[in-house]
């Protein structure tokens, strides 16, 4: 494969990724938005992509991705990776967010979510 070629594919599959990440999250349909998902973490691994998933489902921030930032009113509080985030848990980040907040955590949706 020459160097145009790889940079091709490269490209193809970030856009795919990307596009597949800003997509995921407003489907109703859970079992084509874990393919997805399981896709698109094979591309990024397989291809040392680097990418940013944005979402409000604590459990896929947690499962996805080797680091974990979350922000709230537009301030960035928590910073998580390597061995604390590998063993992270949902109800261990809510406990962590009201801690660097000060405010209990209220969105049904992220709460809901696996």
């Amino acid at each position: 494969m020459t160097c145009i070629e790889k940079i091709v594919t490269v490209f193809l599959c970030l856009a795919l990724v990307l596009t597949a990440f800003a997509d995921c999250g407003s489907k109703e349909d859970t079992t084509t938005a874990a393919k997805v998902l399981s896709l698109s973490d094979s591309l990024i691994k397989e291809n040392n992509l680097m990418t940013m998933m944005v979402t409000h489902n604590m459990h896929d921030a947690i499962v996805y991705g080797n680091r974990l930032i979350m922000m709230h009113e537009g301030r960035i509080i928590l910073d998580i990776s390597g061995e604390e985030k590998k063993n992270l848990t949902v109800d261990m980040l809510l406990h962590k967010f009201e801690e660097v907040s000060g405010s209990e955590f209220v969105n049904d949706r992220a709460l809901l979510s696996k």
